[in-house]
C-alpha cells in the first residue's frame, strides 16, 4: 500500500506463501495458532516486556496476518489461495470471537483460561487490527482508560494502544499519553526514542535494560510511533485503495 511494487511482491510471494502455509500447520482445528507445540520449544511467548496473558494476543495478531496475507494474495493474482485463506479467516475470527470476547464484561479475555486477568494488548490489537466490531468500542474503551490494568512495557506497543485510543474517539486522551510518555523521554533528556521508558526510573536505573546496566537501546527505530500514528489517526494520511501502480 505503501510502495506499491508489484515485480517485488512478485519476487518474493513463493516465500511469503510457503513461510504462512507453514504456520497454517502450527495450528489447531479451531484455526488457533498453537505456540505450545513442541517446534515453538518451551520459549517465554514474547509480544512485549510484560508478565501478562498473551494467547489471545498472538490469535489476534495471527487473525490480523491472514488478513494481509488475504490482500496480498490478491495483489499477487492468486485468486485460488486468496479465497482459501480468506474462509480460514473468517473461521478464526468466529471462533476467536466465541472464546475470548467476555461479552458480559465487553472486553477481550487475554487468556480465555484466565477470565480475570485482564490484558490491555488483547484489546488495542482488537481495535487497530480490525477485528474488534463498532458495539465492542465502549467496553474496550473503558478498559483501556483504566489504571487498574498493568501497562504496556514499550513505546512500540505504547503506539498500538495509542492508534487504538485514537479510532476509539479518545483523541485528547491519547494526546496527554503521548506528551507524558514521548514526552517524558525528552524531558529526561533523549534526543531519539528509547527502547523502553518507565518514568519512575531514575538516575542508572533509566538505562538498564535485560537485567545489565547501560544495556537499554537509546536510539530505538521501533520506538518512534509517534512518526507514524500522529500523521495517520490525527491527519488521516494513510493510502486508501491502489489502482495498478498508482495510488489514489
Amino acid at each position: 500500500m505503501y510502495f506499491g511494487d508489484p515485480a517485488h511482491l512478485k519476487q518474493e510471494w513463493p516465500r511469503i506463501k510457503e513461510t504462512l502455509n507453514l504456520l497454517l500447520t502450527r495450528c489447531d482445528n479451531s484455526g488457533f495458532l498453537n505456540p505450545g507445540q513442541k517446534e515453538f520449544g518451551q520459549n517465554w511467548l514474547f509480544i512485549d516486556w510484560v508478565d501478562q496473558e498473551k494467547w489471545t494476543s498472538l490469535q489476534i495478531l495471527w487473525w490480523w496476518t491472514q488478513q494481509c496475507r488475504y490482500q496480498l494474495a490478491k495483489r499477487a493474482g492468486d485468486t485460488q489461495t486468496a479465497d482459501r485463506w480468506q474462509n480460514d479467516s473468517k473461521t478464526l475470527k468466529t471462533n476467536l470471537i466465541k472464546k475470548a470476547w467476555n461479552n458480559n464484561k465487553k472486553v477481550w479475555l487475554g487468556n480465555p483460561e484466565f477470565p480475570d486477568r485482564m490484558s490491555r494488548h488483547a484489546n488495542f490489537l482488537a481495535i487497530v487490527s480490525g477485528l474488534a466490531t463498532k458495539d465492542q468500542f465502549a467496553g474496550v474503551r473503558k478498559m483501556l482508560a483504566t489504571d487498574e490494568i498493568s501497562s504496556v512495557g514499550t513505546p512500540y506497543m505504547a503506539g498500538f494502544e495509542n492508534m487504538a485510543l485514537a479510532r476509539l474517539g479518545d483523541v485528547q486522551y491519547m494526546l496527554n499519553r503521548v506528551k507524558d510518555y514521548w514526552g517524558g523521554m525528552l524531558g529526561q533528556g533523549a534526543t531519539t526514542f528509547w527502547e523502553a521508558y518507565n518514568p519512575n526510573q531514575q538516575g542508572k536505573e533509566k538505562y538498564s535494560f535485560y537485567g545489565r546496566p547501560y544495556a537499554k537501546s537509546l536510539c530505538h527505530a521501533w520506538s518512534a510511533g509517534p512518526a507514524a500514528f500522529l500523521p495517520s489517526e490525527i491527519f488521516g494520511l494513510l493510502p486508501l485503495k491502489t489502482d495498478g501502480d498508482v495510488f489514489q
